[in-house]
């Protein structure tokens, strides 16, 4: 059996992914290099983006993978239109994210995965689910901000067609935060919109 595929199995098994107990057995949490880095993407459907978190010495600890449903680069599930995914580093890419609402989801039922229709007009300003996303969790806090969002003509906003990206950048922000216990990302104090572009044009807050 392959590495690649006894850790697959593992993952099925544990919810996770088997790296989790060697993490977490190192210390709880052992915090980050500040990380900042924009990432212009020229062409939507192309979009692939990594980018490696480090510890505070410098070593490997996580990384961010982005990529859309039309990667076929890899056997994994991405989402359209960008799916991020944050893994620990040091393995092969892996069926996993640590963005995940909750531990042991699919890996693309999180707020990393974005389609166009949460970029356009109201629904780009609506916090944690629009155009800025805070992930809070594990001792950091990792943003995911688009940048430039450009849509094909006559896209967005329009009563008839789906919005199609052309263009936009990603600005990954990565800090300590103490107060970030959980392992998994906290829950936003925010409603996710179910209808699009409806559900954008007010705010609703959970305990609302």
């Amino acid at each position: 059996m392959g590495t690649r595929r006894f850790i697959l199995l593992l993952s099925t098994a544990v919810g996770l992914f088997v790296p989790v107990a060697a993490v977490m057995a190192t210390d709880r949490w052992r915090g980050i290099t500040p990380f900042e880095q924009t990432y212009r993407v020229a062409n939507p459907r192309d979009a692939v983006i990594e980018t490696h978190i480090l510890d505070p010495d410098g070593g490997p600890l996580y990384v961010l993978v982005c990529r859309t449903c039309l990667d076929d680069s890899t056997e994994l599930i991405y989402g359209c239109d960008l799916d991020c995914h944050l893994l620990f580093d040091g393995f092969e890419e892996y069926e996993g994210n640590l963005l995940s609402d909750l531990e042991g989801d699919a890996a693309w039922h999180s707020r990393g995965r974005v389609e166009a229709k949460e970029l356009c007009g109201p629904c780009g300003d609506y916090p944690e689910y629009g155009r800025v996303r805070h992930f809070r969790m594990r001792g950091i806090q990792l943003t995911l901000e688009f940048q430039d969002v450009v849509f094909q003509e006559g896209t967005c906003p329009s009563a008839e067609l789906d919005p199609v990206l052309e263009s936009y950048s990603l600005k990954v922000t990565a800090t300590n935060e103490p107060g970030a216990v959980l392992e998994m990302p906290e829950a936003p104090e925010y409603m996710r919109p179910r209808h699009f572009p409806e559900d954008c044009r007010s705010v609703a807050r959970r305990h609302e």
